[in-house]
């Protein structure tokens, strides 16, 4: 019962670092790279690039709104 318990904890407190980490081998194993340095490499230029989209989107449904609100 107390590693039940202890392991409900534990899941509530690493979700996140569990889907990340999850992420992270699952974008290492995709491709064929050299080492662990290179594909994080890769994985932050992704992120970012990914990171530039969705704040760009976010930025234009802002604008709109604010056209239709104001016009």
């Amino acid at each position: 019962m107390l590693i039940e318990s202890w392991k409900t904890g534990r899941d509530k407190r690493y979700a996140k670092k569990d889907k990340v980490e999850a992420f992270a081998i699952q974008f290492y194993t995709q491709k064929n790279y050299a080492n662990p340095h290179q594909a994080a490499q890769a994985m932050v230029d992704h992120t970012m690039e990914y990171a530039k989209a969705s704040i760009t989107l976010l930025l234009h449904h802002i604008r709109q709104s604010e056209q239709s609100t104001l016009g």
